[in-house]
């Protein structure tokens, strides 16, 4: 393999794996959201319910937070 044919799959790896990990934080949100107590109505699950739409915000919230 050359160089060029080694950066071409490792961009396509890292690019493949960070979406992965965006997708596993999204689904990760969503379970999150079902998990929460709707009764006060609270600044994180507004921001969880516009994670479900915004998927990098979803990604981040279900990942970090």
């Amino acid at each position: 393999m050359r160089g060029e044919e080694k950066f071409k799959l490792g961009t396509i790896l890292l690019g493949f794996c960070i979406f992965l990990v965006g997708f596993g934080g999204w689904v990760a949100n969503i379970f999150k959201l079902c998990e929460m107590d709707v009764t006060p109505l609270t600044t994180m699950f507004v921001m969880r319910v516009i994670g479900i739409f915004v998927a990098p915000l979803g990604s981040i919230l279900g990942i970090f937070v």
